[in-house]
């Protein structure tokens, strides 16, 4: 039996990791409430999920540069994950003891570890392929799989535990699954290769910063509008469905639909198609797949469109039909993104170059989701498509042909 390849290895091993990871992360965020009303003694007016999650996710976006930048000049991606496992492991901890100044402790714990963890585990997963190795995005696509999976079982696992027996009892499940994150991260350590260079041998062009900025803006500018895009249609396809008093999906009975874990169910379906289609065929183009991408969500917004006009009992399956093409837009997309603009950013600063691109997407689609209407979204769309039409072998210059 052929055995896996190194890349695959390394690329299993970091997805497994960042899933015990997320497991935590997404089961503490389920719980917080519960802890901050009962150490702080505050009643459900006086904080809420969206306060906390807005403090948490405006706070995340800059701690998160200055720890990649500590990550680019000092400590190096290996060991900020270790690191970040640990300040997590403390925050979780830290939680479990009572007291504001515990509490507030815990916060930063976490915030921090969190923002040496997320962005130095992605470029690590990239790290283990060449620059001109298209099967990065694979690989990525595989890690960004294992972050929902870990998010998911997260969420509904530890915030069972929390409501049926005590937010406590969830406490010590993440604080198991990371002290597991942490025996696992120093026993694979050695199967995490690093193979990419700033020199791309077929052509032995150099990547500097100062040649990949250009496209390292236009997919920031081409990543926060997908994102804005997709963060608005499902607000209003949710919207939508939440006004209707039919719950049956295709003669199926869902009284508690949830879009957020409709879409990700869709998402997961299609990364897995696509894996075995892309690992057979080889990965398509970047700039192609975000022109499907972007026809897909024109399409879907045609679809919302007339959403409403369909009879009540058929909104459910219309709104599952829309998602699905949401789904596929981000799928094929996404992943072959990601993993390029870590493919053209320079190694030196490649954690830190993730983490500005994070933080400008999220920072500018909170903006324009507040501020695009629907009129402008169709035209955006179109304006998007149409650039990249027009400007591909500039694209492909600016990219130094790795497209």
């Amino acid at each position: 039996m052929k055995r896996p390849s190194k890349q695959a290895t390394a690329t299993l091993a970091l997805s497994f990791l960042i899933l015990l990871e997320r497991f935590a992360y997404y089961g503490v965020r389920g719980i917080i409430v519960l802890y901050f009303l009962e150490s702080l003694g505050l009643d459900d007016e006086a904080i809420s999920v969206a306060d906390i999650s807005s403090i948490w996710q405006n706070s995340y976006v800059f701690i998160c540069i200055l720890c990649s930048l500590l990550t680019d000049f000092f400590i190096g991606q290996r060991k900020s994950i270790f690191l970040g496992g640990v300040l997590v492991l403390l925050a979780y901890v830290t939680f479990q003891l009572q007291g504001q100044y515990m509490l507030y402790a815990g916060f930063v714990l976490l915030l921090v570890g969190t923002s040496f963890i997320k962005p130095s585990m992605t470029i690590l997963v990239g790290r283990q392929f060449k620059k001109e190795n298209r099967s990065r995005a694979l690989a990525m696509m595989v890690f960004f799989m294992f972050i929902n999976i870990g998010a998911f079982w997260g969420t509904l696992g530890v915030g069972y535990v929390s409501e049926t027996i005590s937010w406590r009892l969830g406490l010590h499940l993440v604080c198991g699954a990371m002290v597991l994150y942490l025996i696992l991260a120093m026993v694979w350590r050695k199967h995490l290769v690093e193979n990419e260079s700033n020199t791309l041998e077929s052509t032995n062009t150099k990547i500097w910063l100062k040649r990949s900025i250009w496209i390292l803006l236009f997919l920031t500018f081409i990543e926060l509008v997908h994102q804005s895009v997709i963060e608005i249609q499902s607000a209003q396809i949710n919207e939508l469905i939440s006004k209707t008093v039919d719950t049956y999906l295709f003669h199926w009975n869902i009284p508690e639909l949830s879009i957020e874990l409709l879409n990700d169910h869709w998402y997961l379906i299609i990364c897995i198609m696509l894996l075995l289609i892309w690992g057979a065929r080889g990965v398509p183009s970047l700039f192609k797949m975000i022109m499907i991408a972007f026809a897909l969500l024109a399409a879907s917004q045609i679809a919302l469109y007339f959403m409403p006009q369909f009879p009540v009992h058929q909104q459910i399956e219309f709104g599952t039909f829309t998602l699905f093409i949401i789904a596929f837009s981000e799928a094929i997309y996404s992943a072959i993104l990601i993993s390029f603009v870590t493919r053209v950013a320079d190694i030196r600063y490649s954690t830190t170059i993730y983490s500005c691109f994070i933080a400008i997407v999220f920072l500018s689609t909170n903006y324009l989701t507040d501020h695009l209407k629907e009129t402008g979204i169709l035209i955006l769309l179109g304006f998007v498509i149409l650039v990249i039409l027009s400007s591909t072998s500039i694209l492909k210059k600016w990219s130094s042909g790795l497209d």
